[in-house]
C-alpha cells in the first residue's frame, strides 16, 4: 500500500505528541495520588493532636504506660473515641432515625436501600500504635518502622511516649476517593483535549512543511514539459528555500541551454546553407555558360566540397566534445590562406553584383597553431 509523504509525516508528529501527552497523564496522575495521599495522611496526623493530649492525661494520672500494656481493650477505647470524631473540613453526617440512605449521597444499590457507613478515620484501631519513650511497643499494632508517621508525646518538654499512624496503602475516606478520581477524570479529560489540539496542530505543519515540496514537484514536471521558465517563490532561507534557490538556478541554467541550442542549430543552418548556396550558383552558371568549366571553377567547387565536409566534421566533433571524447590536434594554419580561399569562395556571388575586389596579401607574414 502506497503512503503518502502528508500521512506520514503526520503520522510521526501525532505518534510524538501521544507518547508526550501519554506520558505526562500519566506521571502528573501519579505523583497527584501521591501527593494527594500524602496530604491526607499529614491531615490524619493533624488529628492525633487530641489523641496525643489524652494519652498525655492518661500517662499523667497513672505515671506510666503499664496500664494500657496490660489493658489493650483501654487503647482500643481510647482510639474508637477519637476516631468517632469528625475530620476537620469535612464531617461525616449522622444516619437518619429511620435507617435510610444518607442525605447527599446517592443510593449504590445496597440492601434494603441502605448505604453502608462511612470507614472511620484512620482506618480502625488497627493503623494506630503506641510506643513509650524508647519507641518500644506499648499497644496497638506492631508496624515497620518506615510504614509509620511518628508524633511526640511530651511532658514537661521530655518525650515519654510516640503515637505511631500507619500509611494508609490506599484512600478510605469516601470524600478522598471521589476527590482523587475527579483529578484522575480531568488528567484524562486535558490529555484528550491537548491530544485533539495536538493533531490539529500536525495536520497544519505536515501542510505547510510539504508545500514547497509539492511546488518542487510542479516545477519538476513543468521543466519535463520543456517550461525552463518557470520558477519557484522563495519563502524562507531554510534547507527548502536552499532547494527552491537551486531549483531556480537549474532552471536558468536549463533556460540558457535551450537558447544556446535554438542559436546553435540556427548557426549550422546558416554555415550549411551558405557553401551549398554557392555550389548551386556555381553549377547554375555552368550550366548557363556564364562560366566556363576550368580548372579554377572545378577548384571552387571541389573548396566548397571541402567546406561542406569540414563542416560535417566539425558537427561530429562537436558531438564528440559533448561526451567527452574530444581529442584535439594541433598543426599550423595560416589564416592569410584560409581568408584567400574565402574570398574566392565568394567570387562568383562578388560578380554577380558588380563587385570588384582586390587583394593584397602575403602568405608568409602570419602563420599560428590551431585545430
Amino acid at each position: 500500500m502506497k503512503i503518502r509523504l502528508i500521512h506520514k509525516v503526520f503520522a510521526s508528529f501525532l505518534g510524538t505528541s501521544l507518547f508526550i501527552v501519554t506520558s505526562m497523564v500519566a506521571v502528573s496522575a501519579f505523583y497527584s495520588s501521591q501527593n494527594f495521599a500524602d496530604y491526607v495522611n499529614r491531615v490524619e496526623m493533624e488529628r492525633l493532636n487530641s489523641l496525643v493530649s489524652k494519652l498525655k492525661d492518661e500517662y499523667l494520672a497513672h505515671e506510666g504506660w503499664e496500664h494500657l500494656r496490660k489493658d489493650p481493650r483501654l487503647w482500643q477505647s481510647l482510639v474508637r473515641s477519637e476516631a468517632e470524631l469528625p475530620a476537620p473540613g469535612r464531617p461525616f453526617p449522622a444516619p437518619p432515625p429511620d435507617g435510610g440512605p444518607l442525605p447527599g449521597r446517592p443510593n449504590m444499590g445496597t440492601p434494603l436501600g441502605r448505604e453502608p457507613p462511612p470507614p472511620p478515620p484512620f482506618g480502625g484501631p488497627p493503623r494506630l500504635t503506641l510506643f513509650d519513650g524508647r519507641q518500644r511497643l506499648v499497644a496497638g499494632h506492631p508496624h515497620p518502622a518506615t510504614d509509620l508517621s511518628l508524633q511526640a508525646i511530651k511532658v514537661e518538654e521530655e518525650i515519654v511516649g510516640w503515637v505511631g499512624l500507619a500509611r494508609a496503602p490506599h484512600l478510605s475516606h469516601p470524600l478522598d476517593v471521589e476527590f482523587a478520581e475527579q483529578q484522575t477524570r480531568a488528567f484524562y479529560l486535558i490529555g484528550v483535549a491537548t491530544l485533539a489540539c495536538a493533531a490539529l496542530v500536525s495536520l497544519f505543519l505536515s501542510r505547510h512543511l510539504l508545500r514547497p515540496i509539492r511546488r518542487l514537484t510542479a516545477g519538476t514536471l513543468a521543466l519535463s514539459r520543456r517550461q525552463f521558465d518557470t520558477r519557484l517563490p522563495i519563502p524562507s532561507k531554510d534547507e527548502l528555500g536552499q532547494l527552491a534557490t537551486a531549483f531556480n538556478t537549474m532552471a536558468q541554467a536549463l533556460e540558457q541551454y535551450e537558447q544556446m541550442r535554438r542559436q546553435w542549430l540556427s548557426d549550422i543552418a546558416h554555415e550549411l546553407r551558405t557553401p551549398l548556396a554557392i555550389l548551386r550558383a556555381e553549377v547554375e552558371a555552368m550550366q548557363d555558360g556564364v562560366r566556363q568549366v576550368t580548372e579554377e571553377t572545378l577548384a571552387s567547387l571541389h573548396a566548397e566540397v571541402v567546406h561542406l565536409s569540414n563542416l560535417i566534421d566539425d558537427l561530429r566533433q562537436l558531438s564528440s566534445a559533448d561526451s567527452a571524447m574530444l581529442t584535439i590536434k594541433r598543426e599550423p594554419i595560416n589564416p592569410v590562406a584560409v581568408l584567400q580561399a574565402t574570398l574566392r569562395s565568394f567570387q562568383t556571388r562578388f560578380e554577380e553584383r558588380g563587385l570588384r575586389l582586390e587583394e593584397a596579401l602575403k602568405l608568409h607574414e602570419v602563420v599560428m597553431a590551431g585545430d
